[in-house]
C-alpha cells in the first residue's frame, strides 16, 4: 500500500516509519519540518512533504493525501505542556483531522484512516477496567480535542481504525521519563497518596505492531482499540524503577492535595524562567493518583495483538539509554 504518515518526526513516527518500510509499503511522510525528515531517516526510500497542520488549509491536505491508500495520523499537540492553548489544541488536532479527512474522501479506492487517539478520553473512569464503549471522561483540552477528532473519524464516511494507546515509553522517549528516573536515583521522588492506584504504559514497539495490525486487519474497521501493557501501581513502578538502578525505592509520602501544590509550583517556574522538566506535573500526579486500567480483550479478539516486551525489559532500556545520556 501506498501510506501517508503524519508527525513522523515524532517518538511514534520514527519506529512506525522504518516498520512500514520493511513490510514493502510505499511511504510519503507530512511534517512540519522536512530536513528534521531527512535527517531522522536518512537515505530510506519515502517521499516527504512539508506543512503546518496549524495553518495548512485544505488544498494543501489534498495535496498531501492525494494517492494514498491509507493513513496513519499520528500528528498532535498538547499531551504533555500545559502552555499550549486551547485553541491551537484545536487547530491541530481537530480541525487538521477533518481537513485530512476531506482528503481522503477524494481518494478512489481509500482503503484506512488510522486515527491515533489517547486514553486521555478516560481522565476520571466510572468503571476499572474500562473498556472501549465506556463513556468518555475527558479532563483536560487534550483529551477533549481527541474526543472531538474522534467524532469526525467515525461521521467522515472514510473507512477507520482508531487507536487509544496509554503512556508510550522505550527508545527515544528518555525525555518525559529523565526526571522521574533522576528523581529517584538521588531519591527525592516520594510516593504521592496511597501509592497503590494503578496505570499501565505501552513500549513503542508494541504500539507499532497494533498500528501495523490496524492496517491490514478487515476485522478492525470501523473500531475503537485499546492499546496497554501491563498495569502496576504506583509504588510497584517506583520500586521497579528503584531496582533497576540499584537504589532503595521511594518510602516518603506526600498528600495528593500538596504533591498538586508542588506541580503547580513547578510548573509556573517553568513559564517564568523557562527551567526545564520537572519531575513532577499536575498531569504526572493524576497518572500517578487515578486508578486506570484498560482492558485490551477487544484488541487481542480482532487485531491479534498483545503486548510483548515485558515491563522490566521496557524499563532496563530506557534507563540504561538514560543513564548513558548524562
Amino acid at each position: 500500500m501506498k501510506i501517508l504518515v503524519t508527525g513522523a518526526t515524532g517518538h511514534v513516527g520514527k519506529h512506525l516509519v522504518p516498520a512500514l518500510l520493511e513490510e514493502e509499503h510505499s511511504v510519503r511522510v507530512a511534517v512540519l519540518n522536512a530536513e528534521e525528515a531527512r535527517e531522522a531517516f536518512n537515505d530510506a526510500p519515502l517521499e516527504i512533504m512539508q506543512l503546518d497542520f496549524e495553518s495548512a488549509e485544505q488544498p494543501a491536505f489534498d495535496t498531501i493525501a492525494k494517492g494514498v491508500d491509507a493513513v496513519v495520523h499520528l500528528a498532535a499537540i498538547g499531551v504533555a505542556d500545559p502552555s499550549i492553548s486551547r485553541e491551537k489544541i484545536f487547530a491541530v488536532n481537530v480541525k487538521a483531522t477533518e481537513k485530512l479527512l476531506q482528503a481522503c474522501k477524494k481518494n478512489a479506492g481509500f482503503k484506512r484512516f488510522v486515527f491515533i487517539s489517547s486514553s486521555a478520553l478516560y481522565h476520571d473512569p466510572k468503571k476499572i477496567p474500562i473498556e472501549e464503549e465506556d463513556a468518555p471522561s475527558p479532563g483536560n483540552a487534550y483529551g477533549e480535542s481527541k474526543l472531538a477528532a474522534e467524532k469526525a473519524v467515525r461521521e467522515s464516511g472514510v473507512p477507520f481504525v482508531i487507536l487509544r494507546p496509554v503512556v508510550i515509553y522505550g527508545l527515544g522517549f528518555e525525555p518525559a521519563f529523565a526526571p522521574i528516573v533522576n528523581a529517584i536515583q538521588k531519591q527525592k521522588l516520594p510516593v504521592i497518596g496511597d501509592g497503590n492506584a494503578r496505570f499501565a504504559v505501552v513500549h513503542v514497539e508494541d504500539f507499532v505492531n497494533a498500528i501495523l495490525l490496524s492496517l491490514k486487519k478487515k476485522e478492525a474497521a470501523g473500531q475503537a482499540f485499546n492499546v496497554s501493557g501491563e498495569a502496576l501501581s504506583q509504588k510497584q513502578w517506583l520500586a521497579a524503577i528503584a531496582d533497576e538502578l540499584g537504589v532503595q525505592p521511594p518510602k516518603k509520602r506526600i498528600p495528593v492535595w500538596l504533591a498538586e501544590a508542588i506541580a503547580l509550583f513547578y510548573e509556573l517556574k517553568g513559564k517564568i524562567f523557562g527551567k526545564g522538566q520537572s519531575a513532577i506535573s499536575r498531569e504526572s500526579v493524576r497518572r500517578l493518583t487515578t486508578d486506570r486500567v484498560f482492558s485490551t480483550k477487544k484488541a487481542e479478539k480482532l487485531l491479534g495483538w498483545k503486548p510483548k516486551v515485558d515491563y522490566r525489559d521496557g524499563l532496563n532500556e530506557i534507563i540504561s539509554s538514560i543513564m548513558a545520556k548524562k
